[in-house]
């Protein structure tokens, strides 16, 4: 069974939900009497498509989803008892300055 550091329980546990189901999955629960937690499960993964880059997990009401690249790096995770779940933010990588815009701006000039 997979387990969560400390840091990332404390991510789970202080994050803003970016996606939430409950209202409609216990009207529909309500109204149909029919479990809808898997597919409110499938709708999650489908929406924010974070299986094209992440493995899944089932820790016990929670389905943990780390990066593909980076098996240690928590990328979603989805409260199926709940129904909510939130994506984190992939962090963007800077790329290199290839070249410096004022130094490019000089060299026009002493062209000119």
């Amino acid at each position: 069974m997979q387990t969560l550091t400390a840091a990332q329980s404390n991510a789970i546990n202080n994050s803003t939900y970016t996606h939430n189901y409950s209202t409609q999955a216990v009207a529909e629960w309500e109204a149909t009497n029919t479990d809808v937690c898997s597919k409110y499960t499938t709708v999650f993964t489908q929406q924010t498509n974070v299986l094209a880059a992440a493995t899944a997990h089932d820790i016990g009401g929670l389905i943990v989803y780390y990066s593909k690249a980076n098996a240690k790096q928590l990328v979603a995770f989805y409260d199926y008892e709940n129904f909510v779940g939130t994506v984190f933010a992939a962090k963007q990588r800077k790329h290199k300055q290839r070249y410096n815009c004022k130094q490019r701006s000089k060299r026009k000039q002493r062209t000119q």
